[in-house]
């Protein structure tokens, strides 16, 4: 009876790694997806409401904790772009490259003038969209992939030690 509870606990335990791995890729899908609305909204209010870069991300930035942390930080009167280097280098849901990638959104905010602000939100909105399409082709290729490969896995490591 252990036998076959141990057998259980082995297909469950890769089971679940292989779930954990496909559920990143689609929190990251989610993620960005996410942030690319934020962006459209941030590319509004500048463009209607000429509104602070700490008022939007504090308005607008409740689906992120790192754009949550900043918001703090902002009004506690750190400096914005060491507060959002640090904030986004540790931004949940995206990989590395994405992170980078939201580091350096950050060095161009608050720079120029509205035009420039305007442009900035746009050229970033269309890589993060580039992003997001390879996000997207990563989860329909992997996936399935990291649930099977984590089935099979717990199989054959019960198999191997049963």
């Amino acid at each position: 009876m252990l036998k076959f509870i141990g057998t259980i606990l082995l297909i469950a335990a890769g089971s679940l790694c292989g779930l954990l791995e496909s559920r990143k890729l689609i929190l990251r899908e989610r993620r960005l997806e996410d942030f690319l609305s934020f962006l459209q909204v941030m590319t509004t209010e500048i463009r209607f409401s000429q509104a602070h870069l700490d008022e939007i991300i504090r308005q607008h930035g409740e689906k992120f904790e790192f754009l949550k942390a900043c918001a703090e930080k902002l009004e506690q009167g750190a400096a914005f772009l060491s507060v959002w280097r640090e904030e986004a280098s540790r931004a949940a849901g995206f990989n590395a490259e994405d992170r980078r990638l939201l580091q350096d959104f950050g060095v161009g905010l608050g720079t120029t003038d509205i035009s420039g602000q305007l442009a900035h939100c746009e050229l970033y909105t269309d890589l993060f969209q580039v992003r997001l399409k390879e996000a997207r082709g990563q989860k329909e290729k992997k996936a399935k992939l990291y649930l099977l490969l984590g089935i099979f896995g717990g199989i054959a490591a019960a198999l191997l030690l049963g």
